[in-house]
């Protein structure tokens, strides 16, 4: 599937994990072609068998290591929305975002922000992307009369 957006989830600091050992999954996340990663840190849990594990990593190291992995996260997030800047997507609009925006998502689960005067909640709507910011990228809608309403596309599945 061209440009589609596979996240991983990982946790950091789970007991026995080495220095070693965590520099080999970062270097491994690190070459994996993914968009993005859910990082948690290990936490014990009163009655699980790992809270008996020995070689319990200090919580600062877990923290370190998160922020380490949330870091590449960002990069690697940054670089697969980077991909879309100057193509047309398709966007579900899902609502406003202040009061000038309408933000929704794309197919590949990019969030799109476009200036827009209008309520766009439930259009589906070809947009061209043209920059991209922290969390998002930013584009602007290239044909209105490619408005589809959730409503309409129910009506057309009947």
């Amino acid at each position: 599937i061209p440009q589609a957006g596979i996240g991983s989830d990982v946790i950091v600091g789970f007991p026995g994990e080495t220095d070693e050992l965590f520099q080999e999954t970062h270097d491994f996340l690190l070459e994996l072609p993914i968009s993005y990663l859910h990082v948690f840190s290990y936490s014990e849990r009163p009655n699980t068998p790992a809270v008996d594990l020995s070689g319990r990593v200090d919580a600062r190291i877990r923290g370190e290591r998160s922020e380490r992995l949330r870091s590449l996260s960002i990069r690697k997030r940054r670089m697969f929305y980077d991909s879309f800047v100057g193509q047309t997507v398709d966007v579900l609009f899902e609502g406003r975002q202040g009061r000038i925006f309408q933000t929704g998502l794309t197919g590949e689960y990019v969030r799109v922000n476009v200036e827009h005067g209008s309520d766009l909640t439930n259009q589906l709507l070809t947009v061209l992307v043209t920059g991209v910011e922290v969390d998002s990228c930013r584009g602007e809608v290239v044909n209105s009369d490619s408005v589809l309403s959730i409503q309409r596309l129910r009506e057309a599945e009947v």
